[in-house]
């Protein structure tokens, strides 16, 4: 049996995203046993249960199921969800014997599973750490970053941040966000097929015309808010559509959902001919050819951010949830949700962006990999 037993949080679509080339370079070592402990919205149906398409990919890991949401996406059930998780994952992780658990990013299941794993003396590698977006997150980000032995920002400036936080402490590099790679990496993909062939309703659009993606999350800063907010956001959001296709992705788990999922179903109950398509889910590669082919980006996924700026993707990041991110070039506007509504896209249609190597060059998961190997005593 492998005593080199390393466990992963899978919580939802980015996690995979964000640790794809990671997994696939452990899974090259023999000397490893990954072990996928997955939960949160990766399990549910409604957000197209991405767990099933993981199982798929990287049957050379051992996946658990731990299904520890509390419907309703309030404050007060998030909370909730963040116990159950800590509650089911602590004996499940005591149960493997894993030798360390890698977390990604800032969400409250990521909290979770650090306390379940620090409090049984079980490393946790924390990549993602260091960065700023400017609501609840950080606050999470940098309790689960002082509860890591290994650091693997993303940006030169998240890294600068680890380093004089004295409350962190083990090893920081950055390789860069593993997510870049496969941006780097891709192949060129009929869009026409991908918007097709995955699930959706509303009109798809027209096999030669332009679109804008809109991917649009909660503010759980603004949590009493949220439907005002995003009533704002999808009123103009309607309005575009007269002119331009709209391929809109269901919002995240996080408090609010509801909210948002009830604005958008208003929109498209309102008129059943609006030009826009809505999705629950793409796989990794898939979304970034659907990213690449917009026109534009609109709303506030770090993927606009992350992916796009390696791309050169013209964004609009609208509200708070992503206002002090590290960002490059591509974001050709930050507005808020007032300012969104009355803003004219005609005076960024023509602007010209350059891509950016602020989140990586490519080659993060390998080094990522490798390190955790190093740290393990696993050797290649």
């Amino acid at each position: 049996m492998n005593n080199n037993k390393v466990g992963i949080l899978m919580a939802n679509r980015a996690n995979w995203a964000r640790s794809k080339t990671v997994i696939e370079h452990l899974a090259l070592n023999t000397d490893i046993e990954l072990h996928a402990f997955c939960c949160s919205s990766f399990l549910l149906q409604k957000f197209g249960m991405p767990v099933k398409d993981f199982e798929q990919e990287h049957s050379e890991v051992i996946t658990h199921r731990v299904y520890n949401n509390v419907e309703g996406e309030t404050l007060l059930t998030q909370t909730v969800s963040t116990g159950l998780l800590v509650s089911q994952l602590a004996p499940l992780i005591d149960t493997v014997k894993i030798k360390c658990l890698i977390v990604i990013a800032d969400r409250y299941e990521v909290i979770a599973g650090a306390i379940a794993a620090r409090y049984q003396n079980v490393p946790v590698i924390h990549i993602q750490g260091g960065e700023v977006s400017g609501n609840i997150d950080d606050l999470v980000r940098n309790s689960v970053s002082s509860l890591s032995e290994l650091h693997f920002p993303c940006t030169q400036m998240a890294y600068e941040r680890l380093q004089s936080s004295y409350f962190v402490r083990g090893f920081i590099d950055n390789y860069g966000c593993p997510a870049m790679d496969l941006v780097y990496r891709r192949e060129k993909k009929d869009i026409n097929r991908i918007l097709n062939s995955n699930g959706f309703v509303g009109n798809l659009k027209k096999r030669d015309s332009t679109y804008y993606l809109v991917v649009f999350h909660p503010e759980t800063e603004n949590y009493d808010e949220v439907e005002q907010i995003a009533q704002k956001f999808f009123n103009k959001i309607e309005r575009l559509s007269k002119d331009t296709h709209i391929v809109v992705l269901w919002p995240n788990i996080d408090a609010g959902s509801d909210s948002v999922a009830k604005e958008v179903r208003k929109m498209r109950e309102r008129n059943a001919e609006l030009n826009i398509s809505f999705y629950k889910n793409f796989s990794a590669e898939d979304y970034i050819c659907v990213l690449e082919n917009a026109e534009i980006l609109i709303g506030n996924s770090s993927s606009f951010i992350r992916e796009a700026s390696v791309i050169g993707k013209k964004s609009i990041l609208v509200g708070d949830r992503q206002s002090n991110r590290d960002i490059g070039k591509n974001v050709v506007a930050k507005l808020s949700v007032e300012e969104f509504s009355e803003f004219d896209l005609s005076s960024v249609i023509n602007k010209t962006v350059t891509p950016s190597d602020t989140y990586g060059s490519g080659d993060a998961g390998k080094k990522i990999s490798d390190k955790i190997c190093s740290f393990i005593g696993a050797g290649n």
